[in-house]
């Protein structure tokens, strides 16, 4: 191993950093840590909505005439199902502001908590670095959202597994007796 060099201390590595200092929007600063609470992805996550309804509102609007001249039942078709999703998406967000902040599950369904986070998480990210704050400052929001999302939906009383994965080459007869 005569191509990988040992440093005495993290400040002698070529760059000055650690190792696990490797993020996406590092300037090579020392800074101070991180402490954000749920409300900067809660609000960027309502942003995301906002957006999306506004959207979808949108384009039903200004296709209206064009469907008009293929049918006249298309126009509120196409409006029943813009309201749909209008009403899918606020719920989707007041259950995971709900669940987030009362420490209750208010989703109807598992899969609905997935389509929630799915459905705002990656915009929020980039609306939140299109509003001006990092990475981590929303990362760290989302972690605490996260967080409480899944104190909430754990069930109570139920005791919860630990799995513990193992490389293949570490055989069983290997492992130390526990308990002695």
């Amino acid at each position: 191993m005569s191509h990988l060099k040992e440093y005495e201390s993290d400040l002698s590595a070529p760059d000055g950093r650690a190792l696990g200092d490797e993020w996406a929007d590092w300037d090579g600063k020392g800074g101070a840590t991180v402490r954000e609470g749920k409300r900067l992805f809660l609000l960027a996550s309502a942003g995301v909505v906002l957006v999306a309804d506004v959207a979808v509102c949108l384009f039903i609007y200004m296709i209206t005439p064009r469907l008009l001249t293929w049918n006249t039942y298309l126009p509120p078709l196409a409006w029943f199902l813009a309201a749909a999703f209008v009403a899918t998406s606020a719920f989707l967000y007041a259950a995971l502001v709900a669940t987030s902040t009362g420490g209750r599950n208010y989703f109807p369904a598992r899969g609905a908590v997935g389509a929630a986070f799915s459905f705002v998480f990656s915009p929020a990210f980039r609306l939140g670095s299109f509003m001006g704050f990092t990475r981590d400052r929303m990362g760290h929001s989302f972690v605490r959202v996260s967080n409480s999302v899944s104190m909430a939906l754990k069930e109570r009383g139920r005791k919860e597994k630990l799995l513990i994965r193992l490389p293949r080459w570490l055989a069983r007869e290997e492992l130390p007796a526990v308990g002695g």
